[in-house]
């Protein structure tokens, strides 16, 4: 999406695979088989097409998680992660495949996510929900996931091959085989002029003359495969559809094999339901075709590089089966045929297939590149063009035919069969009736002379021959209805839902009608008028609609203002909490500053009721007597220790309110012995400890009222921004910052009792 849609500030917290490392996948990613009472979904991811930038407008360095809906809900790890393209690319290739594995208990409420994140920023480009419930077991869907953008009629495109497994192949009505698998190791020898990577599509085709005819009407801009385009984010069931009829198979799509000068794929393709049903009859056959690898789109059309035919006929069945080829049979030297490639040796290239027949529902071992060596060789007489290898009761001569040809070599003087004469098998009913051969015609080829027939057990053989011609004949004719009763079912399908249209449509016309008193002016007329009734409703069913959407948009917004009215109620609340608190924060404030003008009132009473005291007991002594001078002196070091001692007391018990900065001062030198010196001294030593207080107090003060301001100021634009706090968080920030002020506080007073102890 472009920056601002629907995935804008959405971001991913894996990483993609690092550089050298495998792709991130479940266990089972090279299984055709999920595990017990498991289902997994593999997906072979090509390319995209048309990444959109990131939000701040650089080109995308992208990567693919795959990740099911639980995965999502329960914010567990993506389950395959892909790596990145060598340089950021709105374009990327990957051609990398990945397993995703889910209970099959939840699969049909499950759903694949194909996310496509940027490597750098982490945000998400695209993303793809594909539910699982719309995918047929083991069919391979080669599909281009479309998700349209809204600056772009174009769209983002995904290219990948998904494949559903359950834990068991299933099989299928008649055959006594569950599947077909076959293993494509690689080219035998290594190309004189490599044309890059090549990958190889496999199917099998029921009819080969009908799938050379197709392929010749092919349009050139035609895809070597069907590749379904399937819309998000709502695709449907139909998208998913399987075609139940098809002549060309549903073809499986291999990695791209490398390296360039000797391809080696190590592809395993396994064919089951229709395709393995429809094996080992005489117009079958196993193709390969090989394209160049292109850059990861799908709809681009590959370069052809020439196929492989592998007939399947009853005799290739019957050596699977045999014991000696339980485990499967190997072909050395397959041919690709019309193609330029060539060897270094000058001739076609030819490849190594490997052939198993599987006959258990979960078979233990499949085909590999070290098992498929040992295996036994099919017979290289059974490896060519479709129609050139016939059964033995179609095109080959019968052991009759055989033995009356040695006889009549050894007595050609007596046969009745002319010696030039040569067998061949012409079927009469699709000659023309003025090709047919004349009533005597059997008279015509019979010689003068009668004889007996040379050999008697001819009569078994030509009745052997007869019964594998009807056989033959049996089995196209099962085939045949086959198809035919899967096209039948197909138009059944068809035909029965046009048939409820149609009698919805007829019971709604005629219901209330009889036809036979109405002629067919009135059938028309009744029809008009059903018609116009039928297209007013549909314009009130709209004008309805249009109502319904207009009434839920207007719910929506109702409830979109409901939800700012109980934020904005919230918030107010929160706010009166907070300033009841402040009121009765400056409330104790006050309460502390009427206490500290108490004690000081106290304080200045209490030194004005010494001062009167030290008068009336001692009063002045002159200046000349040196008795007086030294009994002024002990009187002044008696005051000051005393002083000192209730200095300490005071502190200790203003320790945890405000602290008051104590200064001892120092005995003078000289000593007047005239009272108005020691009045004067007391006074300033009272002035320069108040002085000090309240410059503590004020310093003190100023400093919370600028706290607080700060704060009232922040909140105040918070709130003008539309950044509102939540109550726990503004509780928390004031339980924090009365912590705070406690501590500094306690820090300053412990510091002050030090200092003065100290002193």
């Amino acid at each position: 999406m472009e920056f601002g849609d629907t995935f804008s500030g959405v971001l991913v917290k894996e990483d993609p695979a690092e550089p050298g490392q495998p792709a991130l996948t479940s266990p089972t990613n090279d299984w055709h088989l999920a595990n017990p009472e498991k289902e997994s979904i593999t997906i072979t991811l090509h390319g995209a097409s048309n990444l959109p930038s990131t939000h701040k407008g650089n080109v995308p360095n992208p990567y693919v998680l795959v990740k099911t809906t639980s995965d999502e809900e329960n914010k567990h790890p993506a389950q395959g992660i892909t790596h990145t393209p060598k340089e950021p690319t709105h374009s990327p290739t990957w051609e990398e495949k990945v397993t995703v594995e889910i209970d099959s208990s939840k699969a049909s409420k499950e759903d694949v996510s194909l996310i496509v994140a940027d490597k750098d920023t982490k945000e998400i480009l695209a993303k793809y929900n594909v539910p699982v419930k719309y995918l047929h077991p083991f069919h391979h869907y080669h599909c281009a996931l479309l998700l349209p953008r809204k600056k772009d009629p174009t769209g983002t495109k995904l290219y990948a091959t998904i494949i559903r497994k359950h834990s068991l192949i299933p099989r299928y009505g008649g055959v006594n085989y569950t599947g077909l698998e076959v293993f494509l190791k690689g080219i035998n020898e290594p190309l004189a002029q490599p044309d890059g990577d090549i990958i190889a599509v496999a199917r099998i085709v029921n009819n080969m003359d009908a799938y050379k005819e197709e392929v010749r009407n092919r349009s050139i801009n035609a895809p070597p495969f069907p590749l379904s385009i399937i819309t998000f984010p709502n695709p449907t069931m139909e998208d998913f559809d399987v075609p139940q009829v098809t002549n060309q198979g549903y073809p499986q799509v291999s990695a791209p094999g490398g390296p360039p000068e000797r391809p080696n794929w190590e592809a395993s393709y396994l064919f089951q339901g229709r395709d393995g049903a429809t094996a080992f009859s005489d117009d079958t056959a196993l193709v390969i075709e090989y394209y160049k690898s292109g850059s990861g789109d799908l709809e681009s059309i590959p370069k052809p590089l020439g196929f492989s035919v592998l007939p399947l006929t009853n005799r290739v069945y019957q050596q699977l089966v045999a014991e000696s080829c339980r485990r499967g049979v190997q072909i050395e030297n397959l041919p690709i045929q019309d193609t330029l490639l060539r060897t270094t040796s000058g001739g076609l290239p030819t490849v190594q297939l490997g052939l198993q027949l599987i006959n258990s529902e979960r078979p233990d071992v499949f085909l590999t590149a070290s098992t498929t060596n040992g295996l036994p060789l099919l017979d290289s007489k059974l490896v060519g063009q479709p129609g050139t290898i016939k059964e033995p009761w179609v095109s080959s001569p019968s052991r009759t035919e055989q033995k009356i040809s040695v006889v009549a070599v050894a007595h050609q003087e007596n046969s009745f069969i002319a010696p030039d004469r040569k067998t061949s098998y012409v079927d009469l009913a699709s000659l023309p009736k003025d090709k047919l051969p004349s009533h005597e015609a059997v008279a015509e080829i019979l010689p003068e002379k009668q004889h007996d027939r040379p050999i008697i057990e001819e009569v078994q053989d030509l009745e052997t021959d007869n019964y594998r011609a009807a056989l033959q004949k049996m089995a196209d004719d099962i085939l045949s209805l086959r198809r035919h009763v899967s096209n039948l079912e197909a138009e059944n399908s068809n035909l029965r839902r046009n048939l409820a249209r149609q009698e919805d449509v007829g019971r709604a016309l005629f219901q209330d009608i009889d036809l036979d008193i109405m002629t067919k002016a009135e059938i028309v007329d009744r029809i008009l008028a059903l018609k116009q009734k039928l297209s007013a409703g549909a314009q009130e069913m709209a004008r309805m609609k249009d109502r319904v959407q207009r009434l839920q948009n207007e719910l929506i917004r109702k409830n979109d203002r409901e939800k700012d009215l109980v934020i904005l109620q919230r918030a107010h609340h929160h706010q009166q909490m907070l300033l009841r608190k402040y009121q009765a924060k400056v409330a104790k404030m006050h309460a502390l500053e009427d206490a500290a003008r108490q004690q000081e009132k106290v304080i200045e009473r209490m030194e004005r009721l010494l001062e009167e005291k030290v008068k009336d007991q001692f009063p002045e002594v002159p200046r000349g007597a040196g008795h007086g001078d030294s009994w002024s002196k002990d009187l002044y070091t008696t005051l000051l220790m005393e002083n000192m001692r209730l200095r300490d007391e005071l502190g200790k018990a203003s320790s945890y309110h405000s602290p008051i900065i104590l200064q001892q001062q120092a005995l003078p030198d000289m000593l007047s012995a005239s009272t108005e010196k020691l009045s004067l001294i007391s006074k300033l030593e009272k002035a320069e400890a108040r002085i000090h207080a309240l410059e503590f107090q004020l310093e003190e003060s100023a400093r919370r009222w600028g706290q607080e301001k700060q704060g009232y100021n922040t909140r105040l634009l918070e709130q003008d921004l539309g950044f509102v706090r939540s109550p726990s968080s503004l509780i928390l920030q004031d339980f924090l910052l009365d912590e705070k002020e406690k501590g500094d506080k306690e820090v300053k007073n412990s510091k002050l009792y030090t200092a003065r102890k100290n002193q």
